[in-house]
């Protein structure tokens, strides 16, 4: 498999064993990257998140020891300017502070600390708009 992707449309699935579902020292540039897939990334030293996207995308704090069995882990990746789609990002305790810092518009679904700057979420409050119908939001009913 290669070790540098660029200008590529990528599903997550296809980048690693399923039984091992990791991801080591890739490289990915210019590129979209697709869920559905909860992914973790981990930096051990060489990794780094450069200027990317995400789209339709939640974060979720996992504990420091946590070993998620339905994860495709990102061991020492790189990703330059790339976009993610329908992703879960799980993030260790240690590393979410870092993370909510480096990535704009975070969507943390679970709770987060105080000290963490969050842009809210603004979802419709009207039970009369699309979105509450399409999802049936707990509000619309």
């Amino acid at each position: 498999m290669d070790n540098i992707f660029q200008a590529q449309r990528i599903a997550i699935a296809d980048l690693c064993n399923p039984m091992e579902q990791v991801v080591r020292h890739k490289k990915f540039i210019d590129c979209e990257i697709l869920g559905p897939a909860n992914i973790l990334i981990i930096n051990q030293g060489t990794g780094k998140l450069v200027a990317n996207s995400f789209s339709k995308f939640d974060a979720v704090i996992i504990a420091n020891d946590a070993v998620p069995s339905s994860a495709i882990a990102f061991l020492d990746c790189d990703f330059e300017r790339c976009t993610f789609y329908n992703v879960v990002l799980l993030f260790q305790e240690s590393a979410s502070e870092n993370a909510n810092n480096l990535i704009n518009g975070m969507h943390w679904i679970t709770p987060v600390p105080a000290s963490f700057k969050r842009t809210p979420t603004v979802l419709p409050n009207d039970a009369s708009s699309s979105v509450a119908k399409k999802w049936k939001l707990p509000w619309s009913r």
